[in-house]
């Protein structure tokens, strides 16, 4: 089997291919760049890429569609289906690494670590006494989504002494945390608020600029989820008035971001390469299962 890889397979998946299938690496962000392969190409691995109708009406031989990791926005699956097309993921693999990353988020944009960062190596070590910091003991965190790595986040958060609350429509038992009842009410509540949902017709622009201003003044807004999710130009507007004291992002609108991205020219927000998953050990991990899956669909097509 013809297999195209169109982002990196991980070590450790790779080597359970190797020898079972004719892989072909074809990295790009712009799979129509490869399309002459994609057309050849009985399986294609992709990343963050976007598998379209488009693309799938072009890949006349295209058995299994994979992809390492969990989201599946940015593939069609309903073309998927009309087409018989076997799409595979990693689910549930980045869980917990995840949840570290937005943890790290929460930390660095509530202590301001890039401004310290940025200033002790500048030569201006009485930057330490702005004071300007908060802590987390005690905070209310409120979780927009209570899937996998909105579980995880709740157990770390509990473990910094911080109060939870949820809001997810399609939850009724929190493991004991308080569920909101609606977005409003977790906003005005809250003075972190971390976006664990899918991007989906129902969550993009979900946080918009009127939500924004429901929240507290001066919270902090985290995202890890999927980009599209949060206004940027509302994010802009609350980071630059200090409506919000911090953010924590790490995907994106568009990605790859742009460098003239308004968000990147303000100093309280901390910003990622929507790499929250990618750690030397998750991403052998997902690149196993992913490759498992694909040896699993394989064998019973």
């Amino acid at each position: 089997m013809k297999m195209v890889l169109l982002s990196r397979l991980y070590s450790a998946g790779h080597m359970l291919l190797e020898g079972k299938l004719d892989m072909k690496e074809c990295f790009t962000d712009n799979p129509w760049e490869a399309i002459d392969e994609i057309r050849q190409a009985e399986c294609i691995l992709i990343g963050n890429q976007r598998f379209d109708r488009a693309l799938f009406n072009e890949a006349v031989s295209l058995r299994i569609l994979a992809k390492q990791g969990s989201g599946t926005d940015n593939i069609d699956l309903e073309a998927a289906a009309d087409k018989g097309i076997t799409v595979v993921t990693s689910p549930g693999a980045n869980a917990k690494t995840v949840a570290e990353h937005v943890m790290m988020l929460i930390l660095a944009a509530s202590r301001n670590l890039h401004m310290y960062d940025k200033n002790v190596r500048r030569g201006n070590f009485g930057i330490r006494s702005s004071c300007n910091e908060s802590g987390l003991y005690g905070k209310q965190i409120g979780l927009i989504g209570y899937g996998r790595i909105g579980k995880e986040v709740a157990l770390y958060s509990r473990a910094f002494g911080m109060n939870v609350s949820v809001y997810d429509p399609y939850v009724k038992d929190a493991d004991g945390i308080s569920c909101c009842k609606d977005l409003d009410e977790l906003c005005t509540a809250s003075d972190i608020i971390s976006i664990h949902v899918p991007r989906t017709p129902d969550t993009v622009g979900m946080i918009s600029a009127e939500v924004i201003s429901k929240m507290k003044n001066g919270a902090v807004l985290v995202n890890c989820s999927r980009g599209g999710i949060v206004d940027e130009n509302a994010l802009y507007d609350a980071l630059r008035s200090g409506k919000l004291h911090a953010a924590g992002i790490d995907v994106f609108a568009n990605e790859p971001a742009s460098a003239n991205n308004p968000l990147f020219s303000l100093d309280n927000i901390v910003v990622t390469p929507h790499s929250a998953a990618l750690t030397k050990e998750t991403a052998d991990a997902m690149s196993i299962v992913t490759a498992e899956g694909i040896l699993k669909a394989i064998q019973e097509r």
